[in-house]
């Protein structure tokens, strides 16, 4: 199991969320763990809006035109894919884990048609039809993506004039000179330059980190108030009933204790993640040339 397929289990039982991405939030609104589920309803939303606002419309509303086939990369647990299938979208899915992949499965078995692909997009060219879809998306899953080689991927899979929609973390151009506090995301530019130089025409790109960064403050409160005061009432318990044998353990353990607390005690909070980071919705359109082919 990967850190991945290991962060959407303890999403499911500890927070009662059915998927692993960041809720959108309202200015003002405060982020608290009962209205997160609301809040990445919303962010789902978000998502899928913009990759409808880009699908023909007629392909919307007829039922003599087929359905628009899209792919969700990195669909996780399938929750996302299963609500494209519900707004009428031949939506497959695809991700690079296999207890996620039976997941998603079993998240869209009320379509039989619809496939769930386990692998690597960057691998996907063994895997998935090439020129298929109408649309691909990525919630939260294009940090984890090669540009160069993901790209060249994603330009196989997708029709003459297909589209791209990208609901995700980057790093900030002017973020400041050293490591980040936080991680995740590719710098914008670097993405952005990767999305031209492989023949995508970048439509628009809007700046959402006001509305996701308050995330941060509610992973800070959950760590305070729920994980370090179980972490440490857990600690004391096993010291009690185990002392020699969990002492020695935890010194075995000592460096990659050390290294999670120094990751996770560092300030991580809202603030924080717009100093460094900045969240985009961007959509792209796969760009048609004139010599009677496809960049």
């Amino acid at each position: 199991m990967d850190s991945r397929e290991l962060g959407l289990l303890l999403a499911r039982h500890l927070l009662d969320v059915e998927d692993l991405h960041y809720g959108w939030w309202a200015a003002g609104e405060a982020p608290t763990l009962a209205r997160l589920p609301e809040a990445q309803r919303r962010h789902s939303d978000v998502m899928l809006d913009a990759v409808a606002s880009m699908l023909p419309i007629a392909s919307l509303s007829s039922a003599n035109v087929d359905a628009p086939r899209v792919l969700d990369v990195g669909c996780g647990t399938g929750a996302l894919a299963a609500k494209a299938n519900e707004r009428g979208w031949a939506c497959d899915g695809l991700v690079p884990a296999a207890a996620l992949a039976s997941r998603a499965r079993d998240a869209l078995a009320r379509w039989p048609q619809r496939r769930v692909f386990d692998c690597r997009l960057e691998d996907a060219g063994d895997h998935v039809p090439a020129r298929a879809y109408d649309a691909t998306y990525f919630s939260e899953s294009f940090q984890y993506v090669d540009l160069d080689a993901g790209l060249r991927a994603l330009s196989a899979l997708l029709k003459p004039e297909g589209v791209v929609v990208v609901f995700d973390v980057f790093a900030r151009d002017d973020a400041p000179p050293g490591k980040a506090p936080i991680g995740g995301g590719h710098r914008l530019a670097a993405a952005l330059d990767a999305f031209r130089r492989h023949g995508f025409g970048l439509i628009d790109d809007v700046d959402h980190s006001a509305h996701l960064a308050p995330n941060l403050d509610l992973l800070q409160t959950l760590l305070r108030d729920r994980v370090r005061p179980s972490a440490a009432a857990l600690d004391a318990y096993l010291g009690a009933q185990h002392g020699p044998l969990w002492r020695l353990l935890k010194w075995t353990q000592r460096r990659r204790l050390a290294k999670l607390s120094q990751r996770w005690g560092e300030s991580r909070d809202a603030a924080t993640f717009l100093r460094w980071k900045t969240y985009r919705l961007l959509r792209f359109r796969r760009v048609v040339v004139d010599r009677g082919g496809t960049a």
